[in-house]
């Protein structure tokens, strides 16, 4: 999963996002072109049983669709397209998913759709809140070094043992990741931030 997010990231970061969402015909396309993309991949884990990366295609669509929802915030699109735009990933989401991850499909399309209502609740009731405000401080470790506390624990508790430990297993890695990143950020990241800063302004 580390090398997708990567990848993702890269890509996000060099090219912009907004590339997929100049007018309302791009959106639609952009997010029923990554859907499409994500089921072919899906078909093809499924056909060879080898981990092709449907989940790069997954996040893409989510990462339109959130700057879709920046444009309905700001009023630029009707909300009757953006329900257009999440009804078309929820489909291909659920093809994707069943044939990708079947033994954890609701697992996944909870996952996918979690985040996307906490916005879209955070938003609706215009939330204003200091934890949430702190992850916005948090820099791409929290998705990128997400992983890696709950894969060091995983070492010695079996979390997909019972459906009661694969629940747990999810609070655990959230909060993990939420302490990790945030150790990271102060202790690393923010440090080497302000060194490269004087830096730069010495030369």
């Amino acid at each position: 999963m580390l090398p997708i997010q990567i990848t993702f990231f890269l890509i996000v970061g060099l090219a912009g996002i907004d590339i997929f969402v100049k007018n309302e015909k791009k959106m639609f396309f952009s997010v029923l072109g990554c859907g499409i993309l994500a089921i072919l991949v899906g078909l093809l884990r499924f056909l060879t049983e080898k981990p092709f990366p449907t989940a790069f295609f997954l996040l893409m669509n989510v990462a339109i669709l959130g700057a879709c929802f920046r444009e309905v915030s700001e009023g630029i699109i009707q909300q009757k397209r953006m329900a257009l735009l999440i009804g078309t990933f929820e489909i291909t989401l659920i093809f994707a998913v069943a044939l990708s991850y079947g033994d954890m499909f609701f697992h996944y399309i909870g996952a996918y759709n979690v985040g996307m209502l906490l916005v879209w609740a955070a938003r609706k009731k215009q939330a204003n809140c200091k934890i949430v405000k702190k992850f916005d401080t948090f820099g791409y470790v929290f998705f990128l070094g997400a992983s890696i506390p709950y894969t060091f624990l995983g070492r010695f508790v079996d979390f997909n043992s019972t459906f009661a430990l694969r629940i747990a297993g999810c609070i655990i890695e959230f909060i993990l990741a939420v302490l990790f990143a945030g150790l990271v950020t102060r202790y690393i990241e923010n440090p080497l931030q302000r060194r490269m800063k004087r830096i730069e302004n010495n030369l």
